[in-house]
């Protein structure tokens, strides 16, 4: 056992040998005979012939689980320096939204809070009424074909100056070629808007 975790074990030693009724779980770390650290999940328990101890190297699944934190974190990071939003929604009318960047704050005036799982603050309501119909043709049309799909049009932000923006986006699709979804981004345009 790693020499800052004896002390933890002694006393759980201690406490059930005073009380036989009780038993543990702790995850301990270990030194194998080679150097290397290891992590168990170990439990402990009285019984009447004596201890009973369960332990499992749990070492390659906690390796995983950190690596995953820390590529989460990286995304996220990235994420949140984007100018623009990245999404993750349904493909109803109303665009309800799975997941929103930080960057939506930026482009659409709206934190990522009130846009995500929201039917009646959605992104397709700010949509200007003049290019809704046009949006839902262009992705539609695309996830007919599963291409991608790339519409320009006007949004109205929470403080109400219009902007101009553009999207990429593909669909998430079931086995069947069913849409479960939508995901993408969406950018401000820096040039003249030129209709469609």
């Amino acid at each position: 056992m790693h020499h800052e975790d004896r002390s933890l074990w002694c006393q759980a030693l201690h406490e059930l040998r005073r009380r036989p009724e009780t038993s543990f779980n702790q995850r301990r770390r270990f030194v194998h005979p080679s150097g290397e650290l290891r992590l168990f999940d170990v439990s402990l328990k009285r019984g009447a012939q004596g201890f009973y101890l369960g332990a499992g190297d749990i070492t390659a699944h906690k390796r995983r689980e950190i690596a995953l934190q820390v590529s989460q974190r990286s995304s996220m990071s990235l994420l949140g320096s984007m100018p623009g939003q990245i999404y993750r929604g349904r493909n109803y009318g109303d665009g309800t939204m799975e997941f929103v960047s930080v960057g939506c704050l930026q482009l659409t005036g709206c934190p990522s809070e009130r846009l995500v799982d929201n039917h009646e603050s959605t992104y397709n309501s700010l949509i200007l009424a003049q290019d809704a119909d046009y949006v839902w043709r262009e992705v539609q049309y695309a996830l007919s074909r599963q291409e991608p799909f790339t519409p320009n049009y006007r949004i109205r932000c929470a403080d109400q100056p219009i902007k101009h923006v553009w999207g990429k986006g593909v669909g998430i699709y079931a086995d069947i070629r069913e849409v479960r979804g939508i995901e993408g981004a969406i950018f401000e345009r820096c040039m003249d808007w030129r209709g469609r």
